[in-house]
C-alpha cells in the first residue's frame, strides 16, 4: 500500500502504516513492528521522480474515472489499488513470456530477506526492514537463493539494505 502522501522525497524515507487486506482494503498492518519508516535509496528515488509525472498524465487522461482517494504510487488505469491476485498472475505471466520458473511475490520477498543476510545484515536490520520478528525471519524467511540464482548470469546482487529509522535492535 504505498502511499505518494507516505514518502518525503526530500527526507528520502517511506512512512508504512498501512497494508493491503486480502478483500483488496487498506487497513492497519497486523503488528506494532510493520508500523516503521525506511529509508529509500538512490535508485528507488530516482524510479519514483521518473514515475510521478508518467502517474499524473494517466491520472489526467483517465479524467473523473480516477480513483485518487488513496493516492498510491503503483495503481490500475484508474488509480486504484491492484488486487494481490493481479500482481501474482502478472508476475506469473512474466515469468513464463521469458521462459523462466514461476516464481510469487512472497517467495521474492523472502529470498530478498535471505540475500541480505547472506550479504551480512543483521536479522534485527532484515527484520526491521521487512516488518516482522526476528523469530519469523529465523523459522520461515531464511531459505536457499540456488532456485533463484541459478537462472542470473551473474551472482545475485543484495536488494539495497534500508536502514530503518530509530534501529529497535534485536528482538528481547
Amino acid at each position: 500500500a504505498l502511499r505518494w502522501s507516505r514518502l518525503d522525497l526530500d527526507e528520502q524515507t517511506l512512512r508504512v502504516d498501512a497494508q493491503m487486506s486480502s478483500k483488496n482494503k487498506l487497513v492497519a498492518p497486523k503488528t506494532r513492528r510493520s508500523r516503521r519508516t525506511i529509508s529509500i535509496d538512490n535508485d528507488t528515488l530516482s524510479l519514483l521522480d521518473r514515475w510521478w509525472p508518467e502517474q499524473t498524465e494517466r491520472q489526467q487522461a483517465a479524467g473523473k474515472l480516477w480513483d485518487d482517494e488513496h493516492d498510491f504510487v503503483l495503481t490500475t488505469r484508474n488509480g486504484t489499488a491492484f488486487d494481490g491476485s493481479y500482481l501474482r498472475d502478472s508476475l506469473a505471466g512474466r515469468c513464463e513470456h521469458l521462459g523462466l520458473d514461476v516464481y510469487l511475490p512472497y517467495e521474492l520477498h523472502h529470498t530478498a530477506i535471505t540475500v541480505q543476510l547472506d550479504q551480512g545484515a543483521e536479522t534485527w536490520e532484515v527484520a526491521d526492514w521487512a516488518g516482522t520478528s526476528e523469530r519469523m525471519i529465523e523459522l520461515i524467511c531464511r531459505h536457499r537463493t540456488s532456485r533463484v540464482s541459478r537462472l542470473a548470469p551473474r551472482p545475485l546482487e543484495a536488494p539495497a539494505r534500508v536502514p530503518v529509522s530509530g534501529p529497535n535492535g534485536p528482538d528481547p
